[in-house]
């Protein structure tokens, strides 16, 4: 991945989802984001803008399923192999983590990545849905086989993690193409991107909370490349979802590190300081505009965001790890809602080790939340 420091304004104006969104912001003198407008009102017609909703109450079976909990089956959305048409996905070339375009057998095709952030990039979208964000449905799968792959097919950057024979023991993540949630694209067939330090006509505490979770897990490589528009079929008509499509660098101490156990725990304080208008909050990362907005908050969207963390309970964190090690036990279990069945898969189904990876993760998750949770004060009931 290659950090880009941006020392002059540059904004490239896109009209969607019915507002214009400015994609950049000056690095130096930058507003606090408290202070940013929301974007303009564009004239195109297009869908409703959202980046936030209540999902209800939660369980450990809606977290560990995530975007496709609504699902009436969620074990028929799951990738199935075997999968075929391989194809390198390479055109990103500061991108750190190899990626791959498959087809399952029941002709659904996925985005497969590999490397470092399959847990990582399986486990925080679960998070952000259950706090109500948007994600695009995703699934760790342990290993598996791509047919038509031999010694002579060309595996791009894939190579090292899948074998000549089409294996991949290490893992892929799958995320799924789905053409009731699609990303948008401009004129030249690319992908939109949005930019946090600019609302795109939502609540303002909403995009703060998204800020704080950014915080939360540690996703240091906050930035536009890795926020995209979807467009989401919905019955009462289309919805424009802003959202963060990459939150493989989480769960670190430090940027340029993932998903590292070790570092997450021995992170510092996440919070700095509380005053009576702002809390202000410990994070870093490669762009200094985009660190900035995610230093201060104003201390009522903290307060708003403080109850969406509240709702989590420890077996809604564990069910979010889970799925980033997922096995086909585990799904099943999960799939059934089955507390015993659960217990004795992870049991069966995962090593050691990796149940202690897990309980660290979740342990550690859980002091940034309290930590969170103690220093932001609870907002005073209405009355």
């Amino acid at each position: 991945m290659r950090f880009v420091y941006l020392a002059a304004v540059c904004v490239l104006t896109t009209a969607v989802g019915g507002f214009s969104i400015a994609m950049g912001s000056s690095v130096e003198g930058a507003a606090p984001h408290r202070d940013r407008g929301v974007a303009k009102p564009a004239t195109a017609k297009a869908g409703t803008v959202k980046i936030w909703e209540d999902r209800g109450e939660l369980n450990p079976k809606r977290v560990y399923f995530g975007a496709s909990s609504a699902a009436s089956d969620p074990l028929a959305r799951l990738p199935a192999p075997p999968f075929g048409q391989f194809e390198p996905d390479d055109k990103d070339k500061m991108a750190t983590s190899p990626k791959a375009f498959v087809t399952d057998s029941k002709k659904v095709k996925w985005t497969a990545k590999f490397g470092e952030e399959v847990h990582s990039d399986t486990i925080a979208p679960r998070l952000a849905w259950a706090l109500g964000y948007g994600t695009v449905e995703g699934y760790f799968v342990g290993s598996g086989k791509f047919e038509g792959v031999n010694e002579k097919t060309d595996l791009g950057r894939e190579k090292g993690a899948i074998l000549p024979d089409g294996t991949f023991p290490g893992g892929a993540r799958f995320k799924r193409h789905d053409p009731d949630f699609q990303p948008l694209k401009d004129e030249h067939e690319k992908d939109i991107i949005w930019d946090e330090a600019h609302n795109p006509g939502v609540p303002p505490e909403q995009l703060s909370g998204l800020l704080i979770f950014d915080v939360v897990i540690n996703n240091w490589d906050a930035q536009p490349k890795n926020c995209k528009v979807y467009r989401l079929k919905a019955a009462a008509g289309p919805e424009d979802w802003y959202i963060v499509s990459d939150l493989g660098a989480s769960f670190s101490g430090v940027p340029k590190r993932k998903f590292q156990l070790d570092s997450f725990k021995k992170a510092p304080s996440i919070i700095k300081r509380v005053t009576p208008e702002t809390v202000e909050f410990a994070y870093s990362g490669p762009i200094g505009s985009q660190v900035r907005i995610h230093q201060q908050i104003p201390l009522t969207h903290a307060k708003w965001f403080r109850a969406q963390l509240a709702k989590l309970t420890d077996e809604e964190l564990q069910a979010a790890f889970d799925a980033g090690f997922a096995t086909d036990a585990l799904n099943h279990a999960y799939a059934a809602g089955d507390p015993a069945g659960i217990k004795t898969s992870r049991e069966h189904e995962l090593s050691v080790d990796k149940r202690a990876e897990i309980a660290g993760f979740v342990a550690a998750l859980r002091a940034r939340i309290e930590e969170f949770k103690t220093k932001v004060p609870a907002d005073k009931p209405s009355s």
